[in-house]
């Protein structure tokens, strides 16, 4: 009989994935992108409550460097005097997505689930992404519409997602764990071994479709970092030649679907998406962030002002300047300055400074897991380099999952290295007091949640009259709320 927990850890999973790629809030009055944001807040304050309220005081570590959250108390106090509490509401966000997710690996290491926890979320994203390519593709061919998407697919999925850049974002994320599915193939029904090797060229085939060049450049990255390290680690070597078929695949795949196969059929093309070698406006979002990251040298101009600030680049004011520059680092950067992100930077080598440690002692299954959840993280870290993957809601909520399950292996592979103890933070919640306190603040942040959305709605009407029709997502949708 499935041991229970191991079930309720994969209900969770499929449940959050079906929120990502097929649920509709048709009978509530959120638009597609809030209704993300709020279940992902839903989810990690959930996750964080249960941590504090059910599991042992002695159990609760959370895997981050303390330096780590210097950055939240620091980000938390320094918000653009035209954001104020709104700002505080977006990385308080964020500090409960971190929480959570260590809150989340604990589960996961405490019970025992790694090994199930990291096939099964790859399994299911693999599975359930695979099939909403799919149904898309087949919603087009049966409505006659297959020219359109093979020789002129312009981004916009007939079935989900606000935009095909969020499901890009996912993609990001979901596609280096196909190598963990292909590899442990040996446990699927031989009927259906090449099952994870066609849905993984269909996940890289749309890819190209859609002109996603900084998932794909994420992914040609990690592969190549793979290659470069294949020599001394056997599990890198398998991921690499993995990554390099499905890559090959897609590409093959595109070439003849998109290309071939519409001048065979003598299919007009319908305009749409491709690939080009500009920088899509990125290079003055990127030149006005620098500017805004030395006018408060090193601290920073204050939390979401980048849309609140006066334009420093000449073109900037007539220009689109989106909910963020497209570019994670020069973000945090412009907004909490310098000395954040190296704060940040640092944090991160540190967590992959423990993964590299925990390579070296653990069995060919535990190394072969942390090699692709390592790539997964990678593969984003690189992409937000060019597009704002830790920020759309969608892609959030597959990164919680990601970065959780990442957690629970390097957290105890071999025991505790030298040194770890300086690396994590105890978070003994044995007062009850203390308990309580926390989920006081968290009935806060949801309040302030619930009131930014509300005055957002309101914003969005007087963006509408001013004859404004595109959004600037950030936190919600409708991004440069507060005017």
């Amino acid at each position: 009989m499935p041991d229970r927990k191991a079930v309720s850890l994969s209900l969770l999973y499929v449940f959050s994935l079906l929120v990502v790629f097929f649920v509709e809030p048709i009978i509530l009055e959120f638009d597609l992108y809030s209704f993300q944001r709020i279940f992902l807040v839903s989810l990690s304050a959930t996750i964080f409550l249960f941590a504090i309220f059910f599991e042992k005081p002695s159990q609760g570590k959370v895997a981050f460097s303390p330096l780590f959250y210097l950055f939240f108390l620091m980000a938390a106090f320094t918000p653009s005097r035209q954001a104020g509490f709104f700002a505080q509401v977006e990385i308080s966000s964020y500090l409960l997505f971190a929480l959570s997710a260590g809150g989340l690996a604990n589960y996961i290491r405490i019970r025992d689930l790694n090994e199930v926890g990291a096939y099964a979320f790859a399994a299911f994203s693999l599975i359930i992404g695979g099939f909403f390519i799919c149904l898309n593709f087949g919603f087009y061919w049966l409505s006659g519409e297959a020219p359109y998407i093979m020789s002129g697919f312009n981004g916009e999925f007939p079935l989900r997602f606000e935009n095909v850049r969020f499901w890009s974002h996912t993609a990001t994320w979901l596609v280096p764990l196909i190598p963990l599915v292909i590899l442990g193939k040996r446990k699927w029904h031989p009927l259906f071994q090449w099952g994870p090797h066609l849905l993984g060229v269909l996940w890289v085939w749309m890819l190209f479709a859609t002109a996603s060049r900084g998932s794909l450049l994420s992914l040609v990255s990690i592969t190549a970092i793979a290659g470069l390290l294949s020599k001394d680690l056997q599990e890198v070597k398998l991921f690499f030649k993995e990554m390099v078929k499905l890559l090959i695949g897609g590409l093959i795949l595109w070439v003849c679907l998109n290309h071939l196969l519409p001048v065979f059929l003598s299919w007009e093309s319908k305009g749409g998406l491709s690939f080009h070698t500009g920088g899509s406006g990125r290079l003055i979002l990127w030149a006005e962030a620098l500017l805004m990251s030395f006018q408060n040298f090193p601290f920073g101009m204050g939390g979401m002002s980048w849309m609140t600030h006066q334009s420093l680049t000449e073109g900037m004011e007539d220009g689109l300047r989106y909910g963020a520059p497209h570019n994670m680092y020069l973000l945090v950067a412009a907004e909490y300055g310098w000395i954040a992100l190296i704060i940040v930077l640092f944090s991160i080598f540190q967590i992959f400074r423990k993964s590299i440690v925990m390579m070296n002692c653990g069995d060919k299954a535990q190394r072969q897991r942390i090699v692709v959840y390592s790539a997964s993280i990678t593969a984003s870290l690189v992409h937000s380099l060019f597009s704002g993957i830790y920020i759309s809601a969608s892609s959030m909520i597959v990164g919680l999952f990601v970065w959780s399950i990442f957690l629970a292996e390097i957290y105890l592979v071999c025991g505790r290295p030298k040194g770890w103890g300086r690396l994590t933070v105890d978070f003994r919640c044995s007062n009850l007091v203390v308990r309580f306190s926390l989920g006081l603040l968290i009935f806060v942040f949801i309040f302030g949640v619930h009131r930014y959305y509300y005055l957002m709605i309101e914003d969005s009407f007087i963006y509408r009259s001013l004859g404004f029709d595109y959004w600037m997502p950030r936190f919600w949708l409708h991004g440069i709320f507060p005017r």
